[in-house]
């Protein structure tokens, strides 16, 4: 699917092609091609092949710069510093919120008021139901904004907008906690009713585990001798190579941050009730029991 205003598409046979102008003649647009496996490889290569015109040419000055051209800069710079899925993130946040709204726009030409005005229209009407966003997400699409207009900065590209003085209101929720009651009801219903998803329930009620932690624990992760758990990993499904084709992969990486790294104490009747259900194996996943 082309994504408008890049000449981007995906060809009958597979593989994706890329078109940018190259020249002109005679009043006309003279295309040149790049071809590739995945969307984002096309991207990046009708990125450096734009790039050299612009170098070979040497007439575009830095109040010329667009902020997509300094976000495939930022984007470039940012992939070998982050996760994955991290940056799976940075690229929905740009792809449907941000580059829509302001792709096109020159960065010196970038104004506060124009960021304000984004951040309203995304809390109001934003997302694909039109019915607005949350503060989080609005607070993450500034957060790219703000890194990557300080890339710019550094670029000696001209910013006249100060992101700090934009701020995005944060409501505060209720969080919803279980009552002694529910969680002894809750607690009867996983004993009489146990299995190893449910042991994953009780674990993840006794100890306060992400589900995501969860999914990607290990029997060997677990010392029942010790009655102690280690965190180490984390498992989460992101997209692949491009957001209009919606395939997904399962990746195992590490936890949020180096702080979820952590060691976890057992109750004791807790521990033995694992121990009934524990595998021959300790190589398997906790809440499947195969490797």
């Amino acid at each position: 699917m082309p994504k408008k205003g890049e000449n981007i598409y995906k060809r009958k046979d597979g593989r994706w092609e890329g078109r940018y102008i190259r020249g002109r003649k005679n009043n006309r647009a003279v295309y040149g091609y790049v071809y590739g496996q995945t969307y984002h490889e096309v991207k990046e290569k009708q990125r450096f092949a734009v790039q050299n015109l612009t170098q070979m040419s040497g007439n575009r000055t830095h109040e010329q710069y667009t902020l997509r051209m300094v976000a495939d800069k930022w984007f470039y710079h940012t992939k070998p510093q982050v996760k994955e899925s991290t940056y799976r993130k940075y690229q929905n946040v740009w792809t449907w919120y941000i580059e829509p709204a302001l792709g096109n726009m020159p960065v010196s030409q970038l104004r506060n008021q124009h960021i304000e005005s984004f951040c309203t229209e995304l809390r109001v009407s934003g997302g694909v139901k039109k019915s607005g966003l949350s503060a989080g997400t609005v607070t993450a699409a500034v957060f790219l904004l703000r890194s990557m207009l300080h890339l710019a900065v550094k670029l000696d590209i001209s910013v006249s907008c100060d992101l700090q003085a934009v701020t995005v209101r944060q409501e505060q929720t209720d969080i919803r906690v279980f009552t002694h009651n529910e969680q002894a009801v809750l607690c009867r219903y996983l004993l009489s009713n146990f299995s190893l998803k449910n042991a994953g329930i009780l674990l993840c009620l006794f100890t306060g585990i992400r589900v995501g932690e969860l999914c990607a624990l290990r029997w060997e992760n677990i010392c029942l001798q010790d009655r102690v758990l280690c965190v180490q990993h984390t498992m989460q499904r992101i997209q692949t190579d491009t957001p209009f084709d919606q395939k997904t992969k399962v990746m195992i990486t590490s936890p949020k941050s180096k702080h979820s790294i952590r060691v976890i104490p057992l109750p004791e009747d807790f521990a033995k009730l694992l121990a009934s259900i524990q595998p021959e194996s300790s190589s398997g996943f906790f809440l499947t029991g195969k490797a």
